[in-house]
């Protein structure tokens, strides 16, 4: 199905490069940018730089990184036709942006903090691409790792549902949900208009997908009734057996998991409760999509 990604087809040029979190307004000072003086166009698809192909733009930011003052020859495909542009990109401040509010990062004064930025002057179109073996992993993983991050911050996690529950505040996205969760987030996806079928289908497997890692990864926690409490008896059966073994001594037998019934039934009360509260909310305050 792919996903949307920064394509090579070039949505809008800019006429300059303005100065930090000031309108793009060409003003009397400004420098024009590299794309407009070379000649580029909305819509012109690269197609290589410097006799090297280009598929996606991820291919052209390390290029891009290393060119400041260094004319470059690009391939385009403009209108169905193939044509070769030189351009130079130039070195220009650019605002730091902080990670988590996406907004420009100011100094203690307000002035707005700025990086030397290797500019080209374009804006980059999306379009739906299939991700390549080492990225769809590399994707895998990164999902693995946030679910084990989501179950290792469990306790707080809970807190802030229950919170929000009550106090009217948005949940985050990121937040846990119950099963009734799921069923209101597909919701929200299946009747979202400015969807595509294929977003929704996309969607819905990603759901899908994530509930398992998330299923997989709760039930590794090292607790019994879980599965993660039965691999941890395995474990210590073995390395007891081997002990035993090792200094001669008699097979002590396989451990008996029943002397852990009153943590097994605590567990099941945590575990009902967590599912009352995360249940609760996301009837009181469901998770909202955009």
């Amino acid at each position: 199905i792919g996903t949307q990604q920064f394509s090579n087809r070039l949505a809008a040029v800019s006429e300059c490069i303005p100065a930090p979190a000031t309108p793009s307004v060409c003003g009397a000072n400004d420098v024009v940018s590299p794309a407009k003086a070379a000649g580029l166009q909305a819509n012109d698809r690269i197609l290589g730089i410097d006799a090297k192909p280009i598929s996606t733009w991820a291919q052209v930011d390390p290029i891009l990184s290393k060119s400041a003052g260094k004319t470059l020859s690009l391939k385009i495909e403009r209108k169905g036709k193939i044509q070769t542009i030189l351009v130079t990109p130039i070195q220009a401040p650019a605002a730091i942006y902080d990670p988590k509010t996406q907004l420009p990062s100011k100094d203690s004064a307000g002035n707005v903090l700025t990086a030397p930025k290797v500019w080209l002057g374009v804006r980059v179109a999306t379009e739906r691409m299939a991700l390549p073996a080492d990225q769809t992993f590399a994707s895998i993983g990164s999902t693995l790792g946030q679910t084990f991050g989501l179950v290792a911050n469990l306790p707080k996690q809970l807190y802030d549902v229950a919170t929000t529950a009550f106090n009217g505040k948005a949940r985050a996205l990121d937040s846990p949900v119950s099963i009734v969760g799921v069923g209101q987030i597909a919701g929200q996806v299946a009747t979202n208009q400015t969807l595509t079928w294929l977003d929704k289908l996309g969607s819905g497997l990603l759901m899908l997908s994530s509930l398992n890692f998330a299923l997989f990864v709760f039930n590794l926690i090292p607790l019994l009734p879980l599965d993660g409490g039965h691999v941890l008896s395995g474990i210590y059966e073995a390395i007891k057996r081997f002990s035993f073994k090792l200094f001669k001594r008699k097979d002590p037998g396989p451990v008996d998991t029943a002397m852990m019934t009153p943590l097994t039934l605590v567990m099941w009360v945590v575990l009902v409760a967590m599912s009352v509260v995360i249940i609760a909310a996301d009837i009181v305050n469901p998770i909202r999509l955009g």
